[in-house]
């Protein structure tokens, strides 16, 4: 599995040293051009007006105390803000919605787009719908 993010080096780097879990070689990020997101067509919240934000239910993660404290504490490290960024403005990258694509060589064989962030397809779906094909 292959996880694409928004930001930098750094931020990345941040990322993998509070989940040393993750695969470091599976790991990218698309930069502040948002070049690969743009490219799959991927959205900021908001561009899809057949979604009503009233109708938006967040809920956050179940995480232990460690968990909220590696995100608390890193959270402003990791976001997708560029260094130059002015006060007040809303970076692109805290907008855009990401997507969970199933790639068999060449061919993308599965494809679901978030509409809202947290969004993403129920793992037991994908298979089924990889079954189908």
């Amino acid at each position: 599995m292959n996880r694409l993010g928004i930001g930098d080096a750094e931020k990345l780097e941040t990322f993998l040293s509070v989940n040393p879990d993750v695969n470091r070689d599976s790991c990218f990020v698309d930069g502040y051009d948002f070049t690969a997101y743009k490219s799959m067509g991927l959205q900021n919240i908001g561009d899809d007006k057949s979604i009503k934000m009233s109708d938006i239910k967040m809920e956050a993660p179940e995480l232990s105390f460690k968990g909220w404290w590696n995100y608390l504490t890193n959270v402003s490290k990791v976001s997708p803000i560029p260094d130059d960024m002015k006060f007040g403005e809303v970076p692109e990258g805290v907008l855009r919605l990401g997507a969970t694509f199933v790639i068999e060589g060449d061919d993308i064989v599965y494809e679901y787009k978030d509409k809202i962030p947290g969004d993403h397809p129920n793992p037991v779906d994908v298979l089924a719908e990889l079954k189908k094909s």
